[in-house]
């Protein structure tokens, strides 16, 4: 009896280990596509500011 339990806490930790791992990878992605989200982001309010400072310069936007 003894040795099932064993084999039950071994087969337990063994399918903890495999979660965690997933986990991992889930995170790690995660973190990929908020690094690129985060430098889209920048870009695109440099972008903003490029064109307020033209417009500021005094240059009508497209639609006029």
């Amino acid at each position: 009896m003894d040795e099932q339990r064993f084999i039950d806490i071994e087969t337990k930790l063994l399918h903890q280990e495999v979660i965690i791992e997933d986990l991992h990878q889930v995170l790690y992605k995660q973190q990929e596509m908020i690094d690129f989200l985060q430098k889209k982001i920048k870009l695109l309010d440099e972008q903003l500011q490029n064109n307020n400072e033209i417009r500021a310069a005094g240059e009508k936007p497209p639609h006029y």
